[in-house]
């Protein structure tokens, strides 16, 4: 027997969500999969449903087919990228030309971008925005790869005909900074003090390190607000074909890594509000950022303000 009714409501869920992942992520079709659990589609179906559970044979036959351990089945201790590198039916390491085109960013946000899909939808659309844009986990591996504004700008427009809003967006951009706080990026910002400081190198210094789609340009700077402006880089611009790099989902997600700098250093995040886009028709894209010191952020509102 290769399932039993379920006993356990909390167990049957998360295992049948492991086994349905397994065989989304590896592109297994349904005719394998039910060989590989020796199971009709009906028995399959309770379990997906909760109504039954695998037995330690199924899970077993299961990892004996991944080269898995039975105990990280069960628990959903599985790197999923690495399967289906794996499983990958040939080559797909390269990016899609469309992406290697104009390939001046690098693909740290590109991956936490994808990443966050994950932590903040579930894998279904992480694993569905991937296909969509025909990339392959085995592309998506080197953070300090080259590659093109247009994935990030491809994946936005998809995630906003999906219904994400400005806010989802600056939740992304937010995301790199859980992404980078283990980093060579966090390095860079331990020998700050300041949140002053951590914007000054963060706009003259990393983003020439990490990007050179846009040109960043502190305007005014104080101890407490900035404002930056950017704008598309004239010949990135002219390689690509287009006048204006990114959407105005882009600019939000920018926005929320913005506001995220001061982190870095142990500080809460500033409050940045968007005062012009050229997605609006505006001559740059400029941002105002209050990073305020905690003891007078605790007087006012923190919610960052999004426009």
């Amino acid at each position: 027997m290769s399932l039993m009714f379920n006993s356990n409501q909390n167990r049957s869920p998360s295992v049948a969500n492991t086994l349905e992942r397994l065989r989304v992520t590896t592109n297994t079709t349904r005719t394998e999969w039910f060989d590989i659990l020796q199971l009709s589609w009906i028995d399959y179906q309770l379990i997906r449903l909760g109504r039954a559970v695998p037995t330690e044979t199924l899970i077993a036959r299961v990892a004996e087919h991944f080269n898995l351990n039975s105990r990280d089945v069960l628990a959903g201790n599985i790197n999923y990228s690495a399967l289906a590198m794996n499983f990958e039916k040939s080559d797909h390491s390269a990016l899609p030309e469309i992406y290697s085109k104009a390939a001046f960013g690098r693909m740290r946000t590109s991956i936490s971008s994808v990443n966050f899909l994950e932590k903040s939808e579930g894998w279904r659309l992480r694993l569905e925005a991937m296909r969509k844009l025909k990339i392959s986990e085995s592309a998506l591996q080197n953070p300090f790869a080259p590659i093109s504004m247009k994935f990030i700008t491809d994946l936005c427009e998809y995630l906003r005909l999906r219904q994400f809003q400005k806010a989802d967006f600056f939740a992304m951009g937010a995301y790199t900074f859980e992404a980078n706080k283990s980093t060579l990026i966090a390095k860079l910002f331990s020998e700050i003090t300041t949140a002053k400081e951590a914007y000054e190198f963060f706009f003259n210094d990393c983003m020439r390190l990490f990007e050179q789609n846009c040109t960043y340009k502190i305007k005014s700077v104080t101890s407490t607000n900035l404002v930056v402006e950017y704008l598309t880089n004239a010949d990135v611009a002219a390689e690509s074909g287009i006048r204006h790099l990114g959407n105005a989902s882009v600019c939000q997600l920018k926005c929320g890594l913005t506001a995220n700098v001061p982190r870095y250093i142990g500080h809460p995040p500033a409050k940045v509000k968007e005062v012009a886009c050229v997605h609006a028709g505006d001559d740059v894209c400029r941002l105002e950022v209050d990073f305020s010191p905690p003891q007078a952020l605790r007087r006012f509102p923190v919610n960052i303000s999004r426009v």
